[in-house]
């Protein structure tokens, strides 16, 4: 059983409104909304198969449909700006004991000023040179931190994210002892 006409009708209207509605939204602009438009429709074309009368109208499938897919497309997007990620180190490892990551994007988030060539160098070394006098499993949780969020790291290191609150105390003393306190 396919969309009728009139049900089609009442989709695109809602799809119309949620992709203008969007639109606004941070993270989002007005050349957004075609694609916005274009996801809802295929979200319901992909979930009709799944509509059954009864449980539910279909115009109500059909909107239940359209308000998932467009809190999804908000969350993905949301997701996306959060800076998780930064940092983009050669094979997962610091070339030569230092950490390529975005200064520019470390900057914006933090709201740190602008630092000279010498001085994001000088601050290299020093991560480095905390880097090297962490023991392992601190170093490895530290590496993890400057990739992943706290989820991912504890994820992939197979130990709750509660369990690594201790751990990062530890990192922000070791670090704020070595005159890094402004970049916890």
């Amino acid at each position: 059983m396919g969309l009728d006409p009139k049900l089609l009708e009442y989709a695109n209207e809602i799809i119309r409104h949620k992709a203008r509605q969007l639109a606004r939204e941070p993270g989002f602009g007005p050349s957004d909304w075609e694609d916005i438009e274009h996801e809802l429709l295929i979200a319901i074309l992909e979930g009709w198969p799944a509509f059954d009368s009864s449980r539910a109208s279909a115009r109500t499938f059909v909107a239940r449909i359209i308000e998932n897919k467009a809190a999804s497309l908000v969350r993905a997007r949301r997701a996306a700006n959060r800076g998780v990620r930064q940092c983009t180190p050669p094979n997962g490892r610091a070339a030569n004991g230092v950490w390529n990551f975005d200064e520019e994007q470390v900057r914006g988030r933090r709201g740190i000023r602008f630092r000279s060539a010498l001085e994001t160098l000088s601050f290299r070394l020093d991560v480095a040179s905390v880097l090297a006098d962490l023991p392992n499993d601190l170093r490895r949780l530290c590496e993890r931190l400057m990739c992943e969020s706290l989820s991912d790291a504890a994820r992939s290191s197979g130990r709750h994210r509660t369990t690594l609150y201790r751990a990062i105390r530890e990192l922000r003393t070791r670090f704020s002892d070595a005159g890094l306190q402004e970049y916890l």
